[in-house]
């Protein structure tokens, strides 16, 4: 497993596997145990393939982490990063010392509940998933860090176990 906390990554590179849909839906689970929770501000990064978040994406692509209030959240942006949304895990808290499994599900679509954020099998937020086009989600996929052009956002420090992408129809 990865044992994150002073800027170890994994970089995948960019592959249509790891890529947003706009015709399939896919799922992005991690497993992870945080060392460190309560930031004071900024959001842990488990996964990243986006680069701008500051209120604006400046690509297609996605991120999932773990905000200053302990809630996993995801952002998804489409149509060259000018259409984004954002779940925040309202109700579940993620403390130390505790094995999790995240997934972020997404289709990019303005279709309803095409974007949903599960912890364990517990779904904590849905909504639809955001434009009609992808052109540049052409990023590669960090686990446990950050794009250098994610602004406001930190390492994750904690242990990532086991990442997995499935693309198909879910629930």
């Amino acid at each position: 497993y990865l044992s994150a906390g002073s800027g170890t990554k994994i970089t995948l590179a960019n592959s249509s596997d790891l890529q947003l849909s706009t015709s399939t839906t896919k799922a992005y689970s991690i497993w992870f145990n945080a060392d460190a929770v309560g930031f004071s501000s900024f959001s842990r990064i488990l996964l990243c393939k986006l680069q701008g978040l500051g209120g604006s994406a400046t690509t297609d692509g996605f991120l999932m982490g773990i905000n200053s209030s302990n809630q996993l959240i995801a952002r998804v942006a489409s149509d060259n990063g000018a259409t984004t949304k954002f779940i925040s895990g309202i109700g579940a808290t993620i403390s130390t010392g505790t094995w999790y499994m995240a997934t972020l599900v997404t289709k990019v679509s303005t279709d309803s509940d095409t974007f949903k954020l599960f912890i364990n099998t517990t779904e904590v937020g849905s909504t639809a998933g955001g434009g009609s086009s992808l052109s540049s989600d052409t990023r590669d996929l960090i686990i446990g860090n950050y794009d250098s052009g994610v602004q406001g956002a930190m390492p994750f420090d904690g242990k990532i176990g086991e990442f997995y992408v499935h693309s198909g129809t879910f629930g």
